[in-house]
């Protein structure tokens, strides 16, 4: 049973821009202005997970070719393809061993390379530092 967790519902002003709409992918946030930006899903861990997380842009190629995703503080293997629309999927899987005790929350980090500010990359005048473009995080059973 996949549950989605939309951006829009993560509330850290400090890790993240405020909500945007795109026309075809719905709400949206830019992480930034700092380089880590956490994703904290209420759920509880009690078997293998399999995460994926929906961007939409970034602010230039470079950003999602140095994305690191980290889970607990842990850096994760992660997969990247194209998803619809021109979107790219970022897939990962959380193990869990027999024994292991339940968690109760689940803390996603995406780290970029760096951000940096479109004015100053002669995109247009946005003067705030972005990373990358997430809509949602999806979580099921591995």
């Amino acid at each position: 049973e996949p549950r989605s967790f939309a951006i829009a519902d993560q509330y850290s002003l400090l890790e993240w821009h405020g909500i945007e709409q795109h026309a075809v992918h719905g709400s949206y946030r830019w992480s930034g202005p700092h380089v880590r930006s956490g994703i904290d899903l209420p759920v509880v861990v009690d078997r293998p997970v399999a995460v994926r997380v929906t961007l939409i842009n970034r602010i230039m190629h470079e950003v999602l070719a140095g994305l690191a995703i980290e889970v607990a503080g842990r850096r994760v293997a992660t997969r990247v393809s194209g998803g619809p629309n021109d979107s790219t999927l970022i897939d990962f899987e959380l193990p869990f061993a027999t024994g292991e005790t339940p968690r109760q929350g689940l803390l996603v980090t995406l780290v970029v390379p760096y951000v940096k500010r479109p004015c100053d990359l002669g995109i247009n005048d946005d003067e705030r530092w972005l990373g990358v473009a997430v809509t949602s995080v999806e979580v099921r059973p591995a």
